[in-house]
């Protein structure tokens, strides 16, 4: 009867103690809006140097389309950018403007009462 009661004490300080390094190991700062920062985040240079990027790096499609492929992700507290979406394609270039958004530079992360924060970003892609 001891036995199965030093089994139990074990079994249960084992879950308890698991149970907390996973709790704490999910959780992620939240995501703002543009409107709740106080400060947007920006690509270094400006936005100007943002499009000058796009033009360098996106291949168009093979198609000669035109229209706008309209973006929306997440600049983290590092300036990385997570969660790529695409919203709307008009030129059938969606894979490519994930993958130009991927490889880009780290941008200057938003910031809410001088801490830097997650943000979301929309974006629209010009393609003529």
């Amino acid at each position: 009867m001891k036995n199965y009661l030093v089994l139990f004490l074990v079994l249960s300080f084992q879950s308890i103690f698991s149970q907390n390094t996973e709790s704490a190991g999910t959780l992620e700062a939240p995501i703002y809006e543009p409107k709740e920062v106080d400060k947007m985040p920006d690509f270094p240079g400006g936005i100007i140097k943002f499009y000058q990027y796009v033009g360098n790096n996106y291949k168009l499609p093979t198609e000669d389309k035109s229209g706008k492929i309209y973006t929306k992700f997440v600049i983290e507290i590092d300036g990385s950018i997570s969660n790529i979406q695409v919203v709307r394609d008009e030129v059938g270039g969606a894979s490519e403007a994930i993958k130009l958004f991927r490889n880009s530079p780290k941008w200057i992360p938003g910031e809410k009462n001088g801490e830097k924060v997650r943000t979301r970003y929309s974006l629209p892609i010009k393609i003529n």
